[in-house]
């Protein structure tokens, strides 16, 4: 019980700070995917699917209150649970860097694809839908990679001084 309350505040925690803080941040860091890099990061590192709650509970969260285009930020997350479920374990391996930047990349391009559909399917023109599109992907991929890539590394590091203490 106590387990859940930790994630489930965790989780509370991180999506208020990318809800609030970090949206009205300027552009390279306001689209940090806070929620996303530790859902990918927790499956990842822990046997448990916490993650794929992270991920399903932040599509919930975007398309309740509206703060995504088309509801479509559940679609997304869905993708990304069925991408995270299948490679992971299976395509690459648990607890590697290379692994998780495996992972991470994989689960970028379900959510690139996910949202170009959403985007092409969109009432608006095709030049508006798609106006800085791969920019602001590329972008969230860079994010994606180093957000999970210092959590792997701060893991790492504190697992050592638990082993050590």
């Amino acid at each position: 019980m106590s387990r859940i309350l930790l994630y489930g505040t965790l989780f509370l925690f991180l999506i208020i700070v990318e809800t609030s803080f970090l949206s009205s941040l300027p552009p390279p860091f306001q689209a940090i995917p806070l929620v996303p890099i530790v859902g990918i990061w927790l499956f990842h590192q822990i046997p448990s699917r916490i993650g794929v709650w992270y991920l399903l509970g932040w599509g919930i969260w975007y398309d309740a209150f509206g703060l995504s285009l088309f509801a479509s930020r559940i679609v997304i997350a869905l993708v990304m649970i069925v991408i995270l479920a299948y490679a992971s374990g299976r395509v690459f391996s648990q607890h590697s860097i290379y692994g998780l930047f495996g992972l991470s990349v994989s689960v970028w391009i379900g959510w690139l694809l996910a949202e170009a559909l959403f985007r092409f399917l969109s009432p608006s023109g095709l030049e508006i839908a798609f106006y800085g599109f791969l920019s602001r992907q590329s972008m969230i991929l860079i994010e994606i990679l180093i957000g999970t890539g210092l959590l792997f590394i701060l893991s790492l590091r504190v697992r050592e001084r638990l082993r050590l203490t």
